[in-house]
């Protein structure tokens, strides 16, 4: 599973990138002054982006407008539900549990099963 794009767009700044770029089409300029931090810095974050894939740019006159790999995203998101989906569950603590809060764990699962 390829965790790094997950990784990559959950990370605060990227994500609230994507989310403008799901919108719209935008340069540099445009999402420095939507998100309120320099343009060098939202360079570097698109870098990290292009760089795995996760947008691509077009040139438009003097500016390069980015878009997302929608499919890249959706790849990923179904990998990872794929992989959670396919989990064996943990086993039961139960009384195999030997921590020093071993009874309260007991007690816990025992509680969760009643339910």
């Amino acid at each position: 599973m390829n965790t790094e794009i997950l990784h990559v767009i959950t990370e605060p700044t990227k994500f609230q990138i994507l989310g403008l770029l799901m919108q719209h089409n935008y340069c540099v300029h445009a999402l420095s002054k939507k998100i309120g931090i320099s343009e060098p810095a939202i360079s570097q974050q698109l870098h990290i982006l292009k760089k795995n894939g996760i947008i691509s740019g077009k040139k438009i006159g003097y500016q390069i407008h980015y878009q997302i790999n929608m499919k890249l995203i959706e790849n990923a998101i179904n990998e990872l539900l794929s992989h959670l989906a396919n989990q064996k569950a943990l086993p039961d603590v139960g009384a195999d549990c030997s921590c020093e809060f071993a009874s309260e764990c007991i007690r816990y699962n025992n509680g969760r099963r009643k339910k």
